[in-house]
């Protein structure tokens, strides 16, 4: 991690070719290389101008969005297991921090999230709602999600209203989305709680997942009225 620390270093990589067979890595059958490999460059993203660094090597860059190009190519396709990788390296590497968020969001990386988030497949919805709690956790993120509409669509699916998809399933999401909910509203502070308190009607179905009936995701919404 220490060759990951200053841009000057990542530079270097990127000139003996070390840089593009990491990035290539993080696709690795194995899974142990692959984590370490997204190591590699969350360690990277610790700076901002590392992160650059990485982002400006073109065929370092192509390697790590290589999935996500793939996916947008075949969107019949579904998300593959290897762009959900990628999705959720971008995921912690914008958690960072703003400038973190603002080259992922560049990077054109965030759109996948969208396509999984509004996909049919149920378990890769899941994915999405991971990377959208940690996209919240940083004012850029939470700019993202209200501007392409994740924070409407949060709220709409705790208050039930959306029919679609395998009902079990929609149970087993319940918990993520009221974990991303109560991301928002820590990072979104009195704001993000007026709207989700009011217009966003949370109040009721918070209520009921507290009932000693509610359900698994008790926890969850527990995590969302804790507050800021």
């Amino acid at each position: 991690k220490r060759l990951a620390a200053a841009a000057a270093d990542v530079s270097l990589l990127g000139a003996s070719g070390v840089l593009q067979q990491i990035a290539v890595l993080v696709s690795d059958a194995s899974l142990g290389v692959s984590q370490r490999a997204v190591g590699f460059f969350v360690a990277c993203a610790a700076s901002a101008g590392a992160l650059r660094a990485v982002l400006d090597h073109a065929p370092s860059r192509t390697a790590l969005l290589a999935p996500c190009a793939a996916a947008a190519a075949d969107p019949a396709g579904g998300v593959p297991a290897l762009a959900l990788r990628t999705l959720a390296l971008f995921g912690e590497i914008a958690a960072i921090g703003d400038a973190q968020c603002a080259m992922c969001e560049e990077s054109g990386a965030l759109d996948l999230a969208l396509a999984a988030w509004r996909g049919s497949d149920e378990l890769v919805r899941l994915n999405a709602l991971e990377v959208f709690a940690l996209l919240a956790r940083v004012p850029r993120g939470l700019h993202w999600l209200e501007a392409h509409g994740v924070v409407d669509g949060l709220l709409a699916q705790a208050r039930g209203a959306e029919a679609d998809g395998d009902a079990p399933m929609a149970e087993v999401q319940r918990p993520s989305v009221y974990h991303c909910l109560a991301e928002l509203l820590e990072a979104g502070g009195d704001a993000a709680a007026d709207k989700a308190l009011s217009t966003g009607g949370l109040l009721g179905p918070l209520w009921r997942q507290l009932e000693p009936a509610g359900g698994g995701a008790r926890d969850a919404a527990l995590a969302a009225v804790r507050g800021p």
